[in-house]
């Protein structure tokens, strides 16, 4: 992702170097006579923009080789900026729309950003939406939307919304800040605007995937020696198995069924014109841990634990993979990245869900008897990420320093938060909270769990006690 450009109140427009494809602006007949209507017009991207009515709108410049339009303008009392970006090539792997705005919200939260300026703020970011309509080349509209505070000066703050979409090779965003943050009468007109901002008249992009973008994709994936041997793809309602294999029918079976368990335990909207999910399913397992090895640079002799792996958007595993539980552990993480957008906060949350979903409360029946017995990981530690590295393995139970499973111990919590005496709306606005937030959050994830559930993180830890105290 490009850089993230500083704020309005730290920004020198006159150092802004690149203009935007084309602007054009008609002077209003009504209103104040610095009022001014306007239309940013891309036709080779097929796109245009009709903002609502600004006072002194002005062309800017960027520096960002991705940047095709800055405009400044006058809101009320409020400066305002948008900015519009496009996307191409393999550096910007944006294959649905959230991933063109989800692409920013993982740059100016990182704490390990390439841009100094990230490190400047303290973000919240709200959840992504989505709308559907004629907004590029895929019909769905992503939209997003933030408050910045200035960790020097907290008073000072910035209103931030970021929308995306698709276009025939690439994705677009457009950006607006507008500084000091606005009264709620102004964000909601720009939430309004941003919620239908974009008109597209441009090539369609095909939700089944063609043949030909199938197999380009499986032979940029795979070494030279199986590219020739890519079968016709398999599609079922909600994915697309891309294989070398002739035997891939008991795999694919049972993919919708998986599919159906996670959706019931972490529902979520089906949305029109979504593509496939790509499935990158190997005749053996020798090719999938070659793959492996690959994605992760480990050397040819170097030992592959895992039979599959989820990396690009795309799970990858083998036919002779026969783990239906691992399979859906990792296909659970494929739908959180692509389809919940949730993959954020710490490993208590990530691990949880996965394990929560892919397992049955009978098989957690050994880690249950040991936390009935009070010998249980406090959930502050469970939070820590560190200490999921540092949990030794080879303790058995008796030792006083044993530790049930971190994912069975992480899934409880994920059942006792989700089917525990609660409204039922508490859960999903949990998922959006944390896995919004950046990785290993872990003050983040405390926060949101005292403020969603109504209590100090003790008195939620006793209620989880009790909670499986009831079980039998």
């Amino acid at each position: 992702m490009p850089r993230v450009p500083l704020p309005l109140w730290l920004l020198t427009w006159t150092a802004l170097s690149i203009a935007p494809s084309r602007l054009a602006q008609d002077a209003s007949t009504s209103g104040a006579p610095s009022a001014l209507d306007a239309t940013f017009s891309f036709p080779e991207l097929g796109l245009k923009f009709i903002p609502p009515r600004l006072d002194a709108l002005a062309i800017g410049k960027s520096q960002a080789e991705t940047c095709k339009g800055v405009w400044t303008a006058r809101l009320g009392s409020s400066d305002v900026r948008l900015i519009f970006h496009v996307f191409r090539g393999p550096a910007y792997d944006n294959p649905e729309p959230e991933d063109a705005v989800e692409g920013w919200r993982s740059s100016m939260t990182n704490p390990e950003s390439a841009d100094p300026t990230n490190l400047l703020f303290d973000y919240s970011f709200g959840p992504i939406r989505t709308r559907s309509g004629p907004f590029g080349a895929s019909p769905i509209l992503a939209v997003i939307d933030a408050e910045l505070r200035l960790k020097s000066d907290p008073s000072k703050k910035t209103w931030l919304s970021i929308a995306g979409g698709r276009i025939a090779d690439g994705s677009w965003s457009m950006r607006i800040e507008v500084v000091p943050r606005p009264p709620a009468e102004d964000i909601a007109v720009w939430t309004r605007w941003l919620e239908t901002c974009a008109s597209y008249e441009g090539k369609l992009r095909d939700p089944k995937w063609t043949d030909e973008d199938a197999t380009a994709f499986f032979k940029s994936r795979v070494p030279e020696a199986l590219q020739k041997k890519v079968q016709k793809p398999i599609r079922t309602e909600h994915f697309i198995v891309l294989t070398d294999s002739t035997s891939s029918g008991p795999y694919v079976k049972k993919l919708e069924t998986k599919y159906a368990t996670v959706r019931k335990a972490l529902p979520f909207e089906e949305v029109p014109g979504r593509q496939l999910l790509p499935i990158l399913l190997f005749r053996t397992d020798a090719e999938f841990q070659a793959h492996y090895r690959r994605i992760y640079k480990m050397g040819p002799k170097e030992e592959v634990k895992e039979g599959g792996v989820v990396a690009d958007h795309c799970l990858a595993t083998s036919c002779e993979n026969r783990d239906d539980y691992e399979d859906l552990v990792d296909l659970t993480k494929l739908l959180m990245i692509c389809r919940l957008r949730i993959w954020g906060g710490p490993r208590w949350f990530e691990d949880g869900l996965r394990e929560y979903v892919a397992s049955k409360p009978k098989t957690r029946a050994e880690t249950l008897l040991v936390v009935q017995v009070g010998q249980f990981t406090p959930i502050d530690k469970l939070l820590d990420d560190e200490a999921w590295s540092k949990r030794p393995s080879d303790l058995s139970i008796g030792d006083p320093r044993y530790e049930p499973s971190y994912w069975e111990q992480s899934a409880m919590w994920m059942e006792f938060l989700r089917d525990g005496a609660w409204p039922a709306e508490l859960f999903p606005r949990l998922l959006t909270t944390i896995g919004g937030l950046r990785r290993g959050d872990r003050a983040g994830t405390k926060a949101a769990l005292e403020s969603i559930y109504g209590m100090h993180l003790p008195d939620l830890e006793e209620r989880w006690f009790a909670f499986f105290q009831r079980r039998h």
